[in-house]
Order: C-alpha cells, then sequence, then structure tokens
C-alpha cells in the first residue's frame, strides 16, 4: 500500500542547465547579427564605391569623346581679340570648336567649353556649348548641361609640340596653328570613402 502521497518527477521552472544554454543560444544569435550587419555594411559602401566610379568613368569617356571631336577652327585664347587658338586649354579647363547638336537645332559648328562650376556650394562638371557663326559664338544660345556633380578635382594635360619644341605633355595649350596630338583627362570625385581618380587619353586628329 501506499502512504497516500503522490509522487512526480516534473519540477515548475527552468534548471540550471537549461538557462546557460538559452544564454549561449542568445549570444550565438546576437554575435551573427552583429557579423551580418557589419559585412552588409561593408557591402553597402563597396557598392556605392563602384557605382561612383562607373559614373566617373562615363563621364571621363563623354569628355574624351567630344574632344576627340575638335575640328581645326581658330578660337579666342584670351583677352585679346587678336590672340586666337585652335584649343584653349588650361590645366582646369578646356574650349574648342566641334561638330555637334545644340538643342533642337541640327549639328554645326558648336564652341564647347570644360570646366568646374561651384553650384550650391559642391563642384560640378559642366559643359557649355554656344553655336558658332561667322567665326564667332552666339552666347544668348548657349547650351549648358552638367556631366557630373560633387567632383573634387579636374585636370587636363596636353600633348603636342609647341615652338618647335620635341612633342610633350604640358598643362596649357594655345597653339595658334594645331591641335595637340592627344589630351589626358584626370577626374576626381568626391563621393564617400575615399576619394575615386579615373584618367582617360583622347587621341585628337585620328578620324
Amino acid at each position: 500500500m501506499t502512504d497516500g502521497k503522490i509522487l512526480s518527477d516534473s519540477q515548475d521552472g527552468f534548471t540550471l542547465v537549461e538557462v546557460l544554454v538559452s544564454l549561449a543560444l542568445v549570444s550565438i544569435l546576437a554575435t551573427i547579427i552583429v557579423l551580418a550587419t557589419s559585412q552588409f555594411g561593408a557591402l553597402l559602401r563597396a557598392d556605392n564605391r563602384a557605382g561612383e566610379r562607373l559614373a566617373l568613368q562615363n563621364t571621363v569617356l563623354h569628355v574624351a569623346k567630344l574632344l576627340e571631336q575638335a575640328e581645326q577652327f581658330p578660337i579666342l585664347a584670351g583677352n585679346d581679340p587678336l590672340q586666337r587658338a585652335m584649343l584653349a586649354g588650361e590645366a582646369g579647363e578646356v574650349r574648342f570648336i566641334a561638330t555637334a547638336r545644340l538643342g533642337a537645332l541640327q549639328h554645326g559648328l558648336r564652341e564647347i567649353r570644360l570646366r568646374l562650376v561651384r553650384e550650391d556650394g559642391r563642384l560640378a562638371l559642366v559643359q557649355d556649348m554656344t553655336p558658332r557663326r561667322m567665326g564667332e559664338s552666339s552666347i544668348e544660345m548657349m547650351d549648358r548641361i552638367e556631366l557630373k556633380d560633387d567632383i573634387a578635382d579636374l585636370k587636363f594635360r596636353y600633348f603636342g609640340r609647341l615652338n618647335n619644341e620635341s612633342p610633350e605633355w604640358q598643362s596649357n595649350w594655345t597653339d595658334p596653328d594645331e591641335l595637340p596630338q592627344a589630351i589626358m583627362i584626370t577626374i576626381e570625385g568626391n563621393g564617400p570613402g575615399p576619394r575615386t581618380e579615373v584618367t582617360e587619353i583622347a587621341f585628337l586628329g585620328r578620324r
């Protein structure tokens, strides 16, 4: 006979082992979440840098193609109306004549100017185009296109012969008779993270 007591092996609550196992699982899950978050952030930053480089590469290729359309027509090289050049080039700006479309007008000779302009506190690479008529440019019909915003720096280098010297890379071009043989374009972006720099060389006169 039994003494009337009901014996049971079950107990209320959690044992110490169960609590320790639960804490270990929570710790493992927290570590996984932290690692996944940090990896996602790194991937996002890498994707942003890749997108910035692609945008800069497309911009520098567009500039190179424009420069390769340069024609052998003189342009004002300074404030003196008698000072002419086939291409007016400086380290941060270049002006030249090319055949291009302006707005709804048909293709024709255009004076093209590429330079950096500060807008809303940021530097942007802009392309100004004006119709070329009777040897002069019509400023009233200028068309401006922003090629790329948030630029840190823009540099042009010109390869050719000046003053009967041997061809070499130069920071300016003012030859009244010849276009440079090539122009090196370097654009430095100002995006997040380390700055991205891309370079392209336009070869003139090979069309």
